[in-house]
């Protein structure tokens, strides 16, 4: 695990075509990270340990464009959002654990433009 760490660090810094794997005990993988286009287009995964997947990153461009998702450990949808120079552009959504949406947000390069909360006006 210090090797994968070491690797992952040695990727961030200064990224090019790989990837780097992290394991749970029980031989399942908790997390990816994987690079290519030089670099410039990267993907981040994790799993919960029973190898459910838990979150996914895309950037793409050098960070220009790219999305955050998350899931419950149930399965089902936690939050979903578009991205643009790391700042929220675009949905961001969430979920409770039922599957509900709980919240609804709007974003422009990183700034707030609408919201609804889950409530009576939702």
């Amino acid at each position: 695990l210090d090797d994968t760490n070491k690797a992952y660090n040695r990727i961030f810094k200064g990224c090019t075509d790989g990837s780097v794997m992290s394991y749970y005990k029980n031989g399942n993988a908790s997390s990816a990270f994987i690079s290519v286009s030089q670099g410039r287009d990267k993907i981040t995964l994790e799993w919960f340990e029973d190898g459910m997947l838990k979150s996914e990153r895309v950037d793409r461009g050098d960070g220009h464009e790219g999305y955050y998702k998350e899931w419950h450990p149930s399965g089902l949808l936690k939050f979903s959002a578009a991205l643009r120079n790391g700042k929220p552009d675009g949905p961001v959504l969430e979920w409770d654990e039922r599957g509900t949406l709980i919240r609804d947000e709007r974003y422009r390069a990183g700034t707030l433009k609408r919201a609804r909360i889950k409530g009576p006006k939702f």
